[in-house]
Parts: structure tokens; sequence; C-alpha cells
């Protein structure tokens, strides 16, 4: 085989080879996990299990999350969780680990801080089992950059603050380098700092004489490690020092028609609950397009959901305030980092909609306090106390605050 599939975030990016995953996977195959770009918590001697634990179905904090992120979406193309195994960078010798990586027939290699996996690996001696494979190796930012000889990093990971060039193991020998998150500093930049960036691309490309290729979160790129011939699929493009041209965002075309949520019944005050006055201003809005107005005032409200060609405008000293209510906003299935998920729904959303738009000089206050855990790490002792006085409801030894009880048992079923 000796194909790398390179993305820049693989539970999006997925998407957009769906049909070639399809031709490469199935349910016999061997999978290995190299998370080595993740760091333990404190050092070197936690075990793997402490840091990456492989938790099926999925865990509910950040770390225990990973083991899913990087297999949840191959599970649609038939990969078994008993094929999967993790290779323990602390409790594995080089020898061990290069026989589980040679046994296998697909290699992921996660995404991270990519120094600390590239030191691994050359350390371990798996750098040059992987350079002798000839299995499928998936690689995901840090896991896609680090198969080049050279690589560069931006300062979209926070391992870093500003773009910097490094050496990589030498999986793939290419005529070009790539860019992971390249979307990050092209569409929520302003056009001059993104195309600044392009410009400092574009420049490494010109020191080592070839093309950069960025790659979005939503693209891939399958290179083929015998012949050096590859395909770019989704929102990939090529950088050169010719070209520097950032993504331009189309903005929503609305009309001109306006609905003001009063004429609809919405009462100000932030007592009386306006769901159904805004949900019917929204469907009148979304029959021939227009602007839904939101005047001056407080007005509460359950979820609002956006339709296609509506604008939601907040005028001068709107406030929308989402009633705390839990029975306002119904469980859904939905994917969360590739992860089929039961969630509440969210305060404001959409499905299936195009140019739709919220505009204006007014507030948006989700009423996050009445539901969001907060980390003991980032609060003060005296903030901790207060919210201790709140709710009694802590996750993670102690360590997580949770506002209330429902919440706090229902993470069993998240």
């Amino acid at each position: 085989m000796g194909l790398s599939i390179l993305f820049g975030l693989n539970t999006i990016g997925y998407k957009c080879i769906e049909n070639e995953l399809g031709k490469l996977l199935n349910p016999t195959l061997k999978v290995v996990i190299i998370p080595w770009a993740l760091a333990p918590h404190d050092n070197e001697h936690h075990a793997l299990e402490e840091y990456f634990p492989k938790i099926i179905g999925g865990g509910d904090t950040y770390i225990e999350r990973r083991y899913e992120r990087e297999v949840a979406y191959l599970r649609e193309f038939g990969i078994r969780d008993e094929n999967v195994s993790v290779v323990d960078f602390y409790n594995q010798t080089g020898e061990e680990i290069c026989e589980t990586i040679a046994a296998s027939d697909v290699v992921i290699l996660c995404g991270g801080d990519p120094e600390l996996l590239t030191d691994k690996l050359i350390s371990t001696g798996a750098s040059k089992a992987l350079v002798d494979y000839d299995g499928l190796i998936i690689g995901g930012s840090a896991g896609a950059t680090v198969q080049f000889e050279d690589y560069i990093v931006t300062a979209e990971q926070s391992f870093y603050k500003k773009l910097q060039e490094c050496h990589g193991i030498g999986i793939i020998k290419a005529d070009f380098l790539i860019d992971v998150h390249t979307n990050v500093f092209t569409t929520e930049k302003s056009e001059e700092e993104a195309k600044a960036y392009l410009e400092r691309l574009a420049n490494i490309g010109k020191r080592h004489g070839c093309m950069i290729h960025g790659i979005c979160d939503s693209g891939a790129i399958i290179y083929n490690r015998r012949s050096g011939e590859y395909s770019m699929y989704g929102d990939v493009f090529t950088v050169n020092e010719h070209e520097f041209k950032p993504f331009k965002v189309k903005l929503p075309e609305i009309k001109k028609n306006e609905y003001v949520i009063t004429d609809f019944g919405a009462v100000t005050g932030g007592i009386v609950s306006n769901t159904k006055a805004f949900k019917e201003t929204i469907l009148a809005a979304s029959e021939h397009g227009g602007k839904v107005v939101v005047p001056s005032g407080v007005w509460l409200t359950g979820p609002i959901e956006l339709k296609s060609g509506v604008e939601l405008h907040l005028e001068d000293n709107a406030v929308i305030i989402f009633d705390k209510n839990a029975e306002e906003y119904p469980l859904i299935e939905v994917e969360y980092e590739g992860v089929a998920r039961i969630r509440a729904t969210s305060p404001i959303h959409a499905e299936g909609a195009d140019d739709i738009a919220i505009t204006g000089n007014g507030v948006i206050d989700g009423s996050g306090h009445l539901w969001r855990p907060v980390k003991k790490f980032k609060v003060t002792d005296r903030q901790w106390k207060a919210l201790l006085k709140e709710s009694p409801y802590l996750w993670d030894d102690g360590n997580v605050w949770v506002p209330t009880k429902s919440i706090y048992e229902g993470r069993n079923y998240g």
C-alpha cells in the first residue's frame, strides 16, 4: 500500500475522502495509535492509560476524548476497537514498539506538539520503523507534518508563538511541504494579516525550492510513498511566491425586508419567555428572506433556530438572555469532535441553512454560568469556595465544579 493520509483535522477532513477510506479500510485491519504528541500531566512516568485511555464510547474530559477523536470516524468504515492498540512510549521498549508497528496495517500519528512527537519517534527507533513501513499511515495536524523531512509549525498551535521551520522524520520524501490549519490564517484574520502569512509561507517554499500546500481543517492529501504521486481533497490550496490570495469568505445575501419581534408578541423585561415570538418572527422572515430585528430592551428566550435567508439583528442596547430552564433545551443527537453524542439543543443554531447572519451592537447572554462546569485551577480560592456554596457537585477528583445535580449525573449518559 505505502500510503499516507494527511489531515489538517481528521475529525472534519475525513468527510472529503469518505469514498477513498471506504476502499482502504475494512474490519480485519490492525490499527496502532501513536499518541506521543501529547504530553502527560506532570512528568514522563505517567502510564499511558492516565493520559490517553482507551475508553470505548468516549469519556467527558478532553484527555479521555482523545482516543475517540482518533478512532470514532474509523468505525464508520468497519474498524473494530478490539483491533486497535495504543503504543506506550513510557512502558514499552523500542524493540516492542517497532514490532507492534511492523505487525499493524494502519498507523495513526496523533496531533499535538510535533517536536515532542519527533523526539519520541527518533529516540525509540520508531522513526526508522515508520520509514520502512509499507502500510497506511494516517496523520492529523502534527501527525501529518512530522512525516516530512522538514515541516512548518504555525502560531495556531498553542505550543508556539510564531511560524517556524523544523525537521521531521522523513517518512515522506516529497517535492512539497505542507501547512496545516491554514484556514485559521486565511479566514479568521484581516486580509492584510492573511496576505502576510501566505507571503511567509511562500518565502519558506522559495528557500526550500518547493511548493507549499495549505491543508485546511476540511481538507486532506493522500500521498503514495512508493511513487510520490498524490491527490488533494476538500479545502487544500497551493502557495507559491507569485500568488498570495487569501481565502475570501462570501458574505450572506440577506434581503432588505424587516421583521420586528414585538410585532409577533415579544415582551421586553427579561421575565416573560419570548421563545414563541422569536420562532414566529424567524419563520415569517424565512418565507421571503430578511432581517429579524431585536429592539432595545431585555428579551428572555429559549433556543433560537435560524433559517435560510434570515439575519438576526440586535439594535443598540438590545440584550437577548437565554432561559435557564433546562426544559427549554431538548436533548438531540449530534456529532461532537467526530463522536456521536446526545447534547442539549444549542441556544442559537441552524441546520442545513444558507445565507444566515447575526449582526448589530446588542448583547447575547447565553447564561453560561448556569450550566458550564468550572476547572479549579482557573479560579481563585475565594471564587472556588463561592462556587461550592452554589453547588456541591464535583468531577475529576474534585477538580471540576458542576453547577447542577442533573449535569453531574448526566455525565454518565453523554
